[in-house]
C-alpha cells in the first residue's frame, strides 16, 4: 500500500495542474503617459507595460520626430488571483522612459513592436503636447503665491480643455501637502483636481518649491468670463532654505489663493447639422446590432462605440434622421463613458440604442453622428451603413437557418427545426385507478350533558357572528350600489404626480395623467401633442426599458420637475 502513495501523489499533482492553471497566456504591450502635456524644456514620463511575459528586447530609445525619448529603467511585478476556482498568475514588466521636447506643438509617439515568448506584440501610439513655458512671465509676489494657467488659442462652448493650478513656496522642499482647491463658476463644469506633481523652479534667482494640480473643464455658455481665484490649504515647512527640512522646522498650514484669469469662450458657429447633439472634439464611430433575425415587435440592441479626443459628457447618441414612427419604435439610448478624455488624450464611450420594428423591414437605417472639431473649426459627420436584417411576421415561427460568418466570409450552417414537444406531467405522483378498499372503523365517542351544553353555547355564538357579518356585508353592498362610479379627471390624476413617491408609481401616475389629457383634448395643437407624446415615451422607457434603474426609491424633485412643470401648464376642461 505504501508503494502506491507516490503514484497517488503524482496523479493528484497532474490533476491539480490541469485544473489550477488558467487559460493559455495572452501577451499585451501598452504605452501610457504620465502627463500628456509637457512644458517646453521639462521632462515627461512614458511607460511601456508588457503583460503576460518578458519581452525579448525593448528599445533603448524611441524614434519620434521632435522628441527625445530615452530608456531609464524597468520593474517587474507579479499578481496572483483566483477566478472560478483557478489560480491565475499575471506577470507585468514595466519599462520607463523620459520625454523631452524643444519645440512647441503636438506629437505622436509611434507604436513599439517586440516579441514575447515567440508572439509578436505591438503597443498603442500616444499623443503628447509640448506647451510653452511660462516661467519667464512669472513675477514672484512674495514667499507664497499661486497661479492658474489655461491654454492659449480659441476656446468654444462644450470644448473640454486642461487647466493647471500651480503653488509656489520659497525654499526647496517647502511643500508637504495640498488640500483639494475650491474653484467654482456657474458657467463652467470643472473636474476634480486629482493629481499632485511636486517639483522646484528657479524664479529670479530664488528657488521655489512647486505643487502643480492639473484638471480639465468646459464652458456651458459663450462670453468673456473671469475664473478664480482658487483657494488651497497648503502644509508648509517654514524657513526651509536647505535641501531637507531640519528637525526644528515647523510645519504650518497656510491658505494660498491663485490669481484670476480671463477666459474668452466663443459660441459654436451656425449651420450645425440636424444630427448634431453637442459633441465638441474629434471622434470616430463603430456600430453593431443584435439580433439580425427576429419577429415584428422584438427588440434590436444597437451598440455604438465612439472613440477620440473631446468632451464625451456633452456628446449625444447617434441618431437617424426622419425615422418613420409607423415602422420603428425607439427608446432613449443608454450612455456609458468608459474612458474620459482631457481634450488631448483619447477616450471612449458606448451608446446602447434599443429599436423595435413594427413592420417587416429588410434593414436597419443608417445612423449619423455630428460633432464640432475646434481644430479645423467646422462640423464633421460620421455615418454608419444600413444593416441588413430579417424580420418575420409576428405570428410566423422563426425557423430560418442560423447563419454564422467570420472575417473571411466562411460559414453557413443550417440547422433543422426542433421536434414538437410531448406534454408530460412529472408533478402528478400517483392517481388511483382501482376501487378503494374500505376498512370498517368503530368510533369511540363519549357523550354527556356537559358536553352537549358546551357545544350548544359555541354553536349559538358562531351563528351570531355569521349573522352580524352577513348584515354588515349587506349594508356595505347597498351603500356601494347607490354610489355612482366617477371617472378620474386630468387634474385629479396630475395631483398624484409629485416628488417623494416611489419611482415606478411616479411614472405610472404621469403616464396616466398625460393619457387622460390626450383623451380630453384630441384637437390640441400638433406641437403640444408631440411634447405630450415625448413625455409619455420617457415614462414608458423609465418603466419598461431594461437599460434603466428600476429601483423603488423615491423620485427626486429634480427628476420630477420636468413632468410637473408641463402638467401645471396644460389647460384642463
Amino acid at each position: 500500500m505504501r508503494s502506491l502513495i507516490p503514484i497517488y501523489l503524482f496523479i493528484l499533482l497532474v490533476m491539480s495542474g490541469r485544473q489550477g492553471v488558467s487559460q493559455e497566456p495572452q501577451y499585451t504591450l501598452s504605452a501610457n503617459l504620465g502627463n500628456p502635456r509637457i512644458t517646453q524644456g521639462d521632462v515627461g514620463a512614458l511607460e511601456l507595460s508588457a503583460v503576460g511575459g518578458e519581452p525579448d528586447t525593448v528599445p533603448r530609445s524611441i524614434d519620434a520626430p521632435g522628441l527625445s525619448i530615452t530608456y531609464t529603467g524597468s520593474q517587474f511585478h507579479q499578481d496572483q488571483t483566483v477566478e472560478k476556482g483557478q489560480i491565475k498568475m499575471t506577470l507585468t514588466y514595466t519599462y520607463y522612459y523620459t520625454i523631452q521636447g524643444t519645440k512647441i506643438g503636438d506629437y505622436v509617439i509611434p507604436p513599439v513592436t517586440t516579441n514575447i515568448r515567440g508572439q509578436s506584440v505591438t503597443s498603442n501610439s500616444v499623443k503628447v503636447s509640448i506647451v510653452k513655458s511660462k516661467l519667464q512671465d512669472i513675477t514672484p509676489t512674495g514667499n507664497r503665491f499661486a497661479r492658474l494657467d489655461i491654454p492659449e488659442g480659441n476656446l468654444y462652448e462644450n470644448q473640454i480643455f486642461p487647466i493647471d493650478a500651480t503653488i509656489y513656496v520659497a525654499g526647496r522642499n517647502s511643500i508637504n501637502g495640498v488640500s483639494e482647491p475650491s474653484l467654482k463658476h456657474e458657467s463652467f463644469v470643472i473636474k476634480r483636481f486629482s493629481e499632485l506633481d511636486l517639483g522646484a523652479v528657479d524664479l529670479k534667482g530664488t528657488v521655489y518649491s512647486t505643487a502643480k494640480l492639473p484638471t480639465t473643464m468646459f464652458a456651458l455658455r459663450e462670453g468673456d468670463h473671469r475664473l478664480g481665484p482658487a483657494k488651497f490649504n497648503v502644509k508648509i515647512y517654514e524657513n526651509s532654505r536647505v535641501s531637507v527640512p531640519s528637525f526644528f522646522t515647523q510645519l504650518q498650514i497656510r491658505t494660498i489663493e491663485t490669481d484670476t484669469v480671463r477666459v474668452n469662450i466663443l459660441p459654436l458657429p451656425s449651420g450645425a447639422p440636424l444630427s448634431f447633439t453637442g459633441g465638441v472634439g474629434a471622434f470616430e464611430m463603430e456600430s453593431s446590432a443584435t439580433p439580425l433575425e427576429l419577429k415584428v415587435g422584438d427588440p434590436i440592441s444597437m451598440d455604438f462605440t465612439i472613440t477620440g479626443t473631446g468632451n464625451f459628457e456633452t456628446l449625444g447618441a447617434p441618431i437617424v434622421r426622419d425615422l418613420d414612427p409607423e415602422v420603428w419604435k425607439t427608446y432613449e439610448a443608454k450612455k456609458d463613458i468608459q474612458i474620459e478624455s482631457d481634450g488631448i488624450s483619447s477616450g471612449r464611450s458606448v451608446f446602447t440604442q434599443v429599436l423595435i420594428p413594427l413592420k417587416e423591414v429588410s434593414e436597419i437605417p443608417a445612423f449619423e453622428l455630428s460633432y464640432f472639431d475646434p481644430k479645423v473649426e467646422q462640423y464633421i459627420k460620421r455615418r454608419t451603413i444600413p444593416t441588413p436584417i430579417k424580420v418575420a411576421p409576428d405570428n410566423a415561427p422563426l425557423m430560418s437557418p442560423v447563419t454564422s460568418s467570420n472575417q473571411n466570409g466562411a460559414g453557413n450552417f443550417p440547422t433543422s427545426a426542433a421536434s414538437i414537444p410531448v406534454a408530460q406531467f412529472p408533478d402528478i405522483l400517483h392517481i388511483r385507478r382501482a376501487p378503494p378498499k374500505w376498512k370498517p372503523y368503530t368510533a369511540n365517542i363519549q357523550t354527556g350533558t356537559l358536553l352537549g351544553i358546551t357545544n350548544s353555547i359555541i354553536g349559538i355564538g358562531f351563528a351570531g357572528l355569521l349573522g352580524f357579518g352577513f348584515f354588515k356585508k349587506l349594508k356595505q353592498y347597498r351603500a356601494e350600489k347607490n354610489v355612482e362610479v366617477k371617472a378620474l379627471t386630468f387634474r385629479e390624476a396630475a395631483h398624484k404626480v409629485r416628488p417623494g413617491v416611489d419611482r415606478d408609481d411616479f411614472y405610472h401616475y404621469a403616464l396616466e395623467a398625460f393619457t387622460i389629457w390626450e383623451n380630453e383634448n384630441p384637437k390640441a395643437p400638433a406641437d403640444l401633442l408631440k411634447l405630450i407624446g415625448d413625455l409619455k415615451r420617457k415614462c414608458e422607457t423609465a418603466l419598461y426599458s431594461s437599460d434603466v434603474d428600476t429601483s423603488s426609491k423615491p423620485i427626486s424633485a429634480l427628476a420630477a420637475n420636468e413632468f410637473i412643470k408641463v402638467l401645471k401648464k396644460l389647460p384642463s376642461r
